[in-house]
Parts: C-alpha cells; structure tokens; sequence
C-alpha cells in the first residue's frame, strides 16, 4: 500500500510539472504576441491589427489598454486552465492549453514573429 501512495503522488507531482510547463509556453507564445503585434501596430498602425478588442482598447486608451488587455486575458485564461486542474479535470485542463499553445503561436507568427528571430 505504500508504494501505491508513493507512485500516486509522484505522478500527481508530474502531472502538475507538465500542466506548468504547458502553461508557461502558453502565457510565453501570449507575451510574444503581444510583443510582435504592439510592434506591428506603432510600425503600420492599428489598421494592421486584426483583433476588434485589441483595437477598441487601442482607440480607447492607446498602447497601455492593449497591454492590460492581453496580459490580464492570457494570465485569467491560463490561470482558470490550471485551477480546472487542480480541481479534479487535469485532462481538461492539458487538452485546453494544448489548444491555446497553438493559438498563442499563430497570433505571434501572423504579427511577423520569426522577422525577429530569424536573421536579415
């Protein structure tokens, strides 16, 4: 019975490593995208930003809004996800970030993501 609990344990320390991990390159692929796209829009204007809600706050309150916006969006978001977790629904809550990982990586390559990583 002891080794039971012993490897039940473990595996629910892994479980929330990898829930984490998953949510830190979620928030990551978030910040970059809202890094590339505040770049894209003092660059182009804010005609290049395809989000309606991201331009309400920039027409409402310049490029700070956009900022409050996002971050509080992404952390809101990422933090539910690992609360839905810790709650009891872990494959819920991997299957949603699994999502939002992509969604992050789309937002930031569509703003011109790999022009600052990749060189000239």
């Amino acid at each position: 019975m002891a080794s039971f609990r012993s490897t039940a344990g473990a595996s629910h320390r892994w479980l929330r490593l990898r829930l984490g991990l998953l949510a830190a390159v979620a928030l990551l692929l978030q910040v970059l995208d809202l890094v590339t796209s505040r770049r894209l829009i003092m660059e182009y204007g804010i005609a290049a930003e395809l989000n309606p809600l991201l331009v309400a706050a920039f027409t409402a309150g310049g490029p700070g809004h956009v900022v409050v916006l996002k971050l509080s969006g992404a952390v809101l978001s990422v933090g539910t996800l690992l609360g839905l977790g810790a709650a009891g629904r872990p494959r819920l809550a991997r299957n949603s970030l699994l999502l939002a990982i992509p969604i992050g990586a789309v937002g930031w390559l569509s703003n011109g993501g790999l022009c600052s990583v990749l060189p000239a």
